[in-house]
């Protein structure tokens, strides 16, 4: 099984498709950002929203946050 949005329990709430040559759904991650534990000065956090394409790519597929769906 490969650990992607789609089968994470923090799968975002995607928004409505959009319309054109390539509809996508975008939305943020629903992790708790109070769980991260410390990291070094270096380290930034991306909160960009998730791009999620009509043949499902776009979602993240690297994810350390994942965690199966129940």
């Amino acid at each position: 099984m490969t650990h992607t949005c789609l089968n994470c329990k923090h799968e975002p709430i995607w928004s409505g498709w959009t319309k054109g040559a390539h509809p996508y759904q975008s939305g943020r991650c629903q992790w708790d950002l109070m769980q991260i534990p410390p990291l070094p000065r270096c380290c930034h956090i991306n909160r960009q929203p998730i791009m999620r394409y009509k043949d499902d790519s776009g979602v993240m597929t690297n994810c350390r946050t994942w965690e199966p769906k129940e």
